[in-house]
């Protein structure tokens, strides 16, 4: 089926055209899914797929054969919805562990159990501003606890390379961590 046909059918037809759209795509869109959402529930990957279907549902009006393949328009769609449903799965992920994981200072030192907390949080602000792969290392590393060859794994990456990543990011951290972006 053209490009342009599909397009149509899912003007005319929304149903039709995007259970024809899923035939062509699902798997490759489902690929890009797995690859950006690696290490996250089969449900979590299977709802970014549907997102990117109906993202795709709704932007096929602006679709323009002149500007490449309605392919590539998918793919594009694919990746952003993965990005969007990483770091919102992520955000979701890092605010439940880390409280239940940070051991705080004992009930009678107040002041010392307020102080571990606002840098528990601070720390989590610092992680989630690393660029990738270093947030997604860092993720796996300390806060799911996986060893260094499961990140790799979970990342597509070496083991030298998620080695490499910690090491430079975590002098980066305490770095600025001890600078006072962290010290209280």
């Amino acid at each position: 089926m053209q490009d342009k046909e599909l397009i149509a059918l899912m003007n005319d037809d929304p149903g039709k055209g995007l259970r024809v759209a899923m035939d062509l795509y699902g798997g490759a869109v489902k690929t890009i899914m797995c690859a950006f959402l690696a290490g996250f529930p089969e449900e979590d990957i299977d709802e970014a797929v549907a997102d990117c279907f109906v993202a795709l549902w709704q932007t096929a009006k602006r679709f323009d054969a002149n500007k490449g393949t309605l392919k590539s328009f998918i793919y594009g769609i694919a990746r952003n919805c993965a990005k969007h449903k990483c770091r919102s799965l992520r955000r979701r992920r890092m605010e439940q562990p880390i409280e239940e994981g940070v051991s705080f200072a004992s009930p009678e030192n107040v002041e010392a159990e307020v102080i571990e907390k606002m840098q528990a949080g601070i720390l989590l602000e610092m992680i989630e501003a690393l660029s990738e792969p270093a947030r997604s290392v860092f993720i796996f590393r300390y806060i799911e606890h996986k060893s260094v060859a499961e990140t790799a794994q979970l990342l597509q990456i070496s083991e030298k390379k998620v080695e490499n990543i910690l090491y430079r990011e975590r002098k980066k951290l305490k770095k600025a961590f001890e600078e006072g972006r962290g010290m209280l």
